[in-house]
């Protein structure tokens, strides 16, 4: 309602100092990865450690990173092996 009475900026200050905590489970798995990665770039290693460990504790599974090249019409294809695989 604010945004269509033209007020942007008394919006966005609302939506800055209102604490909002979306519950992590319905969130899709890219956007805890971005999550986290935009805390650790921040310097917020704890708030990216937190959620990657309720990554974990909801079972919410990142696929492996992987590459792909092609050399003389072969494709060669290098994937990441996920960190709780190592034994």
């Amino acid at each position: 309602m604010i945004c269509r009475d033209g007020i942007v900026g008394a919006a966005g200050r609302a939506v800055s100092t209102k604490p909002y905590q979306p519950p992590l489970e319905t969130i899709p798995v890219v956007v805890h990865v971005l999550m986290s990665n935009m805390y650790a770039s921040k310097g917020r290693h704890g708030r990216a450690v937190q959620v990657r460990k309720q990554m974990r504790r909801s079972k919410i599974l990142k696929d492996p990173g992987r590459s792909s090249f092609e050399i003389d019409g072969v494709v060669h294809e290098f994937r990441a092996v996920p960190a709780n695989a190592i034994a």
